[in-house]
């Protein structure tokens, strides 16, 4: 690639989009922002996809780069489920298989490769940057992973990880906010008040519109046991947290005075 394509590659980049995953005492939570640009115009929508299996992901780069991703992996998942069906019935002929039954995937590491194979796939195709949050649950510890397209980089077990326009600006306060005792729902206040913060001193015009909660709860050991009704809660699932914590909100920006006063000095 030559400088001039370089130049452009970089010049058309554009992660107009801030998303925030972290791993927690009870679980991973990933938030993002929900403002939508087009060309000139500005829409509010939702950046974090729910799959089966206790799979979330959410993805920044080019909004049309995104959508297809978005797009193709429930297809991924079928294919997958399809080729199970099909390696069962060879293995075992006579037995009785009905589709539904079928696991999508045998081994948990697979769903994350088929992730890498699709994010690479769309790179070569399209040639543009794509990063990639997946979240996955559905056992005792759910995960926070992380793939890059343009640095061939997937990275799993994440701490906590922000990615987008707005990121380097997030990643810094969480670097001094974030924290391994955190709950979920502390988080989620944390992710939001981050988010509110870039929107609000406008310091990332791309980011704002509100926010997507989604919380990813680890399982409890005794969660074959439970009842329907009672397994329910640990699914993935839109938060449905109170997030006027005043003392917490206090803290942060006591935080930020802090930074204000040492730029100052």
């Amino acid at each position: 690639m030559d400088n001039n394509k370089v130049y452009l590659y970089k010049k058309q980049r554009k992660d107009m989009t801030l998303i925030i995953g972290a791993k927690c005492t009870d679980g991973v939570v990933l938030i993002a922002d929900k403002r939508i640009v087009e060309g000139t115009d500005i829409t509010i929508g939702e950046k974090i996809t729910l799959l089966p299996l206790g799979i979330v992901v959410a993805g920044a780069g080019i909004g049309e780069v995104i959508d297809k991703f978005n797009e193709r992996i429930p297809f991924v998942l079928e294919e997958r489920k399809n080729l199970n069906y099909k390696s069962i019935k060879e293995q075992n002929p006579d037995l009785d298989v009905n589709l539904e039954e079928v696991p999508f995937y045998f081994r948990p590491y697979e769903f994350l490769e088929d992730c890498e194979g699709l994010v690479f796939q769309l790179h070569e195709r399209y040639q543009r940057p794509l990063q990639v949050l997946v979240a996955t649950g559905n056992n005792q510890n759910a995960e926070l992973n992380y793939i890059d397209n343009e640095g061939f980089l997937t990275s799993k077990r994440r701490t906590y990880m922000a990615i987008g326009s707005g990121s380097p600006y997030a990643n810094l306060l969480l670097k001094k906010l974030w924290n391994k005792d955190l709950s979920m729902s502390k988080m989620a206040k944390l992710g939001k008040f981050i988010i509110d913060l870039i929107s609000d001193i406008q310091i990332d015009t791309y980011v704002g519109g509100g926010t997507q909660v989604i919380l990813i709860p680890n399982f409890p050991s005794d969660f074959e046991k439970l009842s329907e009704k009672k397994r329910q809660k640990y699914l993935p699932h839109e938060a449905k947290i109170d997030f006027d914590d005043s003392d917490l909100i206090k803290e942060y920006y006591n935080f930020l005075e802090e930074i204000r006063e040492k730029i100052g000095d």
